[in-house]
Order: C-alpha cells, then structure tokens, then sequence
C-alpha cells in the first residue's frame, strides 16, 4: 500500500506540475513546460490498446469482426481530398466552366480553309441539216397529210410542200412554185470545236480570317487556277504546231475587312463576343474559387470530425478508468464490510457508483461508435471499420494566435465566398456593359478589293509566273458598304438593360450580406476561440487541484480518514475535471478550424499543422478484430 500511494503522488504532483506550467507555455513556447501534460496526451497508443482490449468480450459475444485502425489528422484530410465524392463533383464545375471559356475565345481564334477540285470540259462540233439546198418535190396528192394547217377546199394543186428529215429542224417547208430537181439537202455546224480543246481546270483555294477583340474582323484569300487547255489557232494547217501555244496558269488575290464604327453596337471591349469572353473568364474563376470553398468546408467538416473522435475516445477511456477504480473501491470496500470496517450505507453506495460507472462507460461506448462511424462514412471507409485517433497531442496543445482586426481584414479579402460574391458582381457588369452596348445603332463598314488574272484567252506558262505578275493583275475589283439597323423604339435592348442593371444592383446587395455575415462568423468564431482559451486554462486550474486534492485523499484513504462516498465524490470530480481539460482543447482546436475556414486559407493551414502521415494499422488486440 506504501508503494502504490508513492507512486500515486509522484504521478499527482507531476501532472499537477505540467498543469500548471502549460498556463504559460504557449506565450513562452517552452516545450518542457509542458512535459507532463504532452505525456498525459501522448498515451494515444495505450489509449488505443487499451480501448481494443475493452471492446474484446462484447465483440465476442456479439460475433462482430472488426477492423481496428489508427489514423493521423493528416491521413483523413489527405483521404478527405482525395476520395470524397462531393469533391469530385465539385471539381467538374470548373474544369467545365475552363472549357466553356475556351470555346468562347474560339471565336476570335484565326480560321483557314483550303480547297482543291478538279473539273472536265471539252466543246465538242455538232452539224444539222440546211434547207437551203432541200431537193424539189411535186405537188401534195394529201394535202392533211402533208400539211395539216391545209383547209378543205383549198388549192392543192397551187401548194408545193417538201417533207423534211426528222433531224430537220422543222418538220415540213411550203413553197409557192415547184423547184428544180437535183439539188439535195446539206449538213452545216451548229456548234463548233473549241479552239482551245478539252479544259481539266484545277483548282485551289486558301482563305483566312480573324476577328480581333475589340477591333475589325479581317479575312484574305488566295486561289489559283491550272488549266490543261492547248489554243490551236490553225487546226487545219499542214502544220497545225505553228500558231499554238499553252499558258496553263492563273492567280488571284483578295482581303477584305468588316468593323463596326466606334459609338455603335458591338463597337469597343464591351461587343457580345468580348462580353462572351470575359463573362466565360470571369465565370470560370468563380467556379474555382467556389471549388476552393467546398474544399475547405469539407476539410472543416474532417477535422471536426477527427476532433470529436478524439474527444470520444478520451471520455471512452476515462470512463473505463473510472469504473475500473470504482471496481476497485468495490472490493476494498467489501473487504472492510466483511471485517464489519463499513456500513451498510457505504456499500449501497459504493455498489450504486459502480452501476453509474458502468452506465456511463455505456454512453462513453455509444459516443465512441457514433464519432468513429461518422468519420469512417466521411472516409468512405467500411462500416467495420473502428478508428482510433493517434499523433494528435502536440496538434491538440497548440493554439494559433489571432488579432481579430488583422482577422477580419484578412477574411474579407482572402474567404472564396466573398470572391465569388464579387466575381457576380463583376458578371453582372459585363453584362450590364454588353447590354448597353447592345441598345446603340447597329452602324458596320464593310470593305473589300480583290486583283485576279482571268486567262479567258492567255494565263500564264508557269506557276512562278502567275505569282510573280499578281501586282499586274488582269481584274481589279473593289467595293465598300456601310449597313445599319436599328428596331424602331428600341424597346427589346432598352428593357434587356433595366433588367441587367437591376441584376448590378441585387448581386452587390448579395455580396455586401455575405460580407456581413462572414464578418459575424469570423467574430462570433475569434469569441469561442477566446472563450475555448479562458475554458481550457480554468480546466487546466481545476484539474491540477482536483489532482491534488485526490492525491491527499489516497493519503487519507489508508489511514482511514475518509469514507468512501467522499472517494466516490472525488474520483467523479476527477473524471469530470480531465474531460473538462479535453472538452476545453477539442473545442479550442474545432473553433480554431472554423475562424481559419471564415478566413478562408483552411487547406494550407490544415496541411502545414496536421501531423506527418504515416498509415499505421493497429494490432486488433482481441479474437474478434483483425490487423
């Protein structure tokens, strides 16, 4: 008994000491001020075991096989980001909004088009019969026959008529008087052979445009014409060479140039397409920024969660420890019953603080198996798994420093919401601009010359040849229009720019109440962090007391100073005291993490402050778990 109340009060005074030291230790930064309350936390190991090896009989009995695991606050935010289906939803925003942005500048990237055709034609000679030289015929013996515009009763014998071929381009001729016989038809052409012979042009083309922002859309074309055509001047010659000659090549030029005039629609950096782009531009950051804030709502949701479990597996703990000394003080107080030592009033109520341990080790159990189950789900980890916090007390014992004026100044410029707030004001704009801009005259200018070699009779031998003469072109045409539009009354842009304007007015609305209430969240945050600072040094205090006065207790305890209900009120003061202490620093470190999130730089402080990752997969410990 001598030698366990030693050790008793050794470890009493030294907790007591760290207690007391650690009121100081984030204002000196003296780590071994610290020493015994870091060693206190540092037990997350043996917490772990020992909480495996409470679970070992119920699993058992309850036939469950569960996967113990340890994890790191570095490990659920890593896992967080990594595998989180909210997130990988909200990342398609983006990447979306990054195309839609893409395609909107498409349309002031340049475009060429090219095409290449090769066509056949050839003239070819046709002849048809001349009635100049149609031989002579007697008299029609059938006048209706012969010709059917011939009335009854006519006469006959006064009409001549000759019946022509059927390749004849009329189908009989009447003449007045016989003609003399012997003269026979004659073919002549109706079409002659082209000089020129069969023609294979091919044909290429190259044009390109690009629209400028703001400025003119301007475009340029090039073609050139090859044409496999011989002129044959003297194709009945002897000597058909002499005379003929093949100039195969021809070129042509052309720009032109579209703008509307300064002061009319779609005129300046505010036209539809220019507002296109920067309403894509602008669209797109705020879907990131969007992104970044669901990133660190998410990452504040894990780290309270972590710290929840934390909290849970540190009241599980003290719950068995105290119906473990309530065990205790139950056989050592039936020992001094049966030696007739203690009343029957000091056995009720030793008995009715064992069951009251047991029943709050049960909620203990119940608060453990909810904070695991709601990390786990968070973790998309299976439902058997159990998870034991590990790695966290030098995390948990440090507290940032804020000054709430530095704060809040910093929250306003740096929190995604409020940048998405002015990224819509800042789309609302541009559209109030565009609409503006779309209620002017529609006023263009149009202009266009074009310089071509035509080769209706001489192209050029070769292709270098046709280039090379572009500056003497064969044709030069040019032409300029101005065209304007306007609906009568304007009514349509008018009204499109009232209702853009009010949208001006009702996102600015939105974003000076999001700056309100985020001013309130980062206030309201920087209070709780305050008053968790106050709590956790008061817990502090009064755990150092309650540690002490349950050292002198002991003492008294083995002289038999003390009755056992004085014990049972000082062990329930005790636990009470180091759940204060740990309610204070989870509560500390979880309005930390929501006055980091409203100032809006939750992922980089969240990974620059979480332990070091390193999986570890604990020993089940029991027949029921696995490692």
């Amino acid at each position: 008994m001598n030698h366990r109340r030693l050790r008793t009060t050794a470890g009493t005074l030294l907790l007591a000491s760290g207690l007391v030291l650690l009121g100081d230790f984030e204002a000196r930064g003296d780590a071994s001020a610290a020493s015994a309350m870091a060693q206190w936390l540092a037990q997350d190991k043996t917490i772990a075991k020992r909480i495996q090896s409470g679970f070992a009989q119920r699993d058992k009995a309850a036939r469950e096989d569960v996967q113990w695991m340890e994890i790191t606050s570095k490990q659920v935010l890593e896992r967080l980001l990594a595998d989180n289906l909210e997130l990988k939803r909200g990342a398609l925003e983006p990447a979306r909004a990054a195309v839609s942005s893409t395609l909107a500048e498409t349309a002031f990237d340049p475009v060429v088009s090219a095409n290449l055709g090769r066509t056949f034609s050839q003239k070819y000679k046709r002849t048809v019969r001349d009635l100049k030289w149609s031989k002579a015929t007697g008299a029609c013996l059938d006048p209706v026959a012969c010709a059917p515009e011939v009335t009854a009763g006519a006469d006959v014998n006064a009409l001549v008529y000759v019946i022509n071929p059927a390749d004849s381009v009329v189908a009989y001729q009447k003449f007045d008087r016989q003609r003399v016989a012997g003269y026979y038809d004659h073919s002549i052409p109706a079409v002659k052979e082209d000089a020129k012979g069969s023609s294979l042009p091919t044909n290429f083309a190259v044009s390109g445009s690009k629209a400028f922002r703001p400025g003119p859309k301007v475009s340029a074309n090039y073609s050139v014409v090859y044409k496999n055509a011989e002129y044959v001047l003297n194709a009945d010659s002897t000597n058909p060479g002499v005379g003929s000659y093949n100039r195969r090549w021809s070129s042509s030029v052309g720009t032109s140039v579209a703008t509307p005039l300064p002061e009319t629609k779609d005129a300046g950096r505010h036209g539809s397409q220019n507002a296109a782009v920067d309403q894509a531009q602008l669209r797109q950051q705020s879907s990131e920024e969007g992104f970044q804030d669901l990133r660190n709502r998410k990452l504040h949701e894990g780290r309270r969660a972590f710290w929840e479990l934390v909290r849970a597996v540190k009241a599980l703990d003290f719950a068995q420890e105290s119906r473990q000394d309530h065990q205790a003080l139950m056989a050592r107080s039936k020992r001094l019953f049966d030696a007739s030592s203690v009343t029957n009033y000091a056995m009720a109520q030793t008995e009715a603080a064992l069951e009251q341990s047991k029943v709050r080790e049960l909620a203990a159990v119940e608060s453990y198996l909810a904070a695991s189950n709601a990390l786990a789900l968070l973790l998309k980890l299976d439902h058997g798994v159990r998870l034991l916090p590990v790695e966290y007390q030098k995390e948990l014992l440090a507290l940032q420093t804020f000054s709430l004026e530095e704060a809040l100044s910093e929250g306003e410029k740096q929190n995604p919401r409020l940048k998405v707030g002015a990224k819509q004001v800042e789309m609302a704009g541009v559209e109030k601009n565009r609409s503006l801009n779309a209620a002017k005259p529609d006023l263009s200018l149009t202009a266009s010359i074009t310089a071509a070699q035509s080769n209706a009779l001489y192209g050029y031998t070769n292709y270098l040849q046709s280039v090379s003469r572009l500056g003497e072109p064969d044709r030069v045409s040019a032409s300029v229009g101005v065209r304007y539009r306007r609906p009568v009354g304007n009514h349509g842009p008018e009204a499109t720019v009232a209702m853009a304007e009010e949208e001006v007015v009702r996102q600015e609305l939105a974003l000076q109440e999001n700056r309100s209430r985020l001013l309130g969240e980062i206030r309201g945050a920087y209070s709780v962090l305050a008053s968790a600072r106050e709590r956790r040094a008061i817990a502090e205090r009064n755990l150092s007391l309650q540690t002490t006065a349950a050292g002198k207790l002991q003492d008294m305890q083995a002289d038999r100073r003390v009755t056992e209900y004085e014990i049972i009120v000082r062990n329930l003061d005790l636990l009470q005291a180091r759940q204060h202490v740990v309610n204070a620093l989870v509560d500390g470190k979880i309005s930390e993490s929501a006055l980091i999130l409203a100032l809006g730089r939750m992922e980089q402080d969240s990974m620059r402050s979480a332990a070091p990752a390193e999986k570890v997969v604990a020993d089940a410990g029991s027949e029921g778990g696995k490692p």
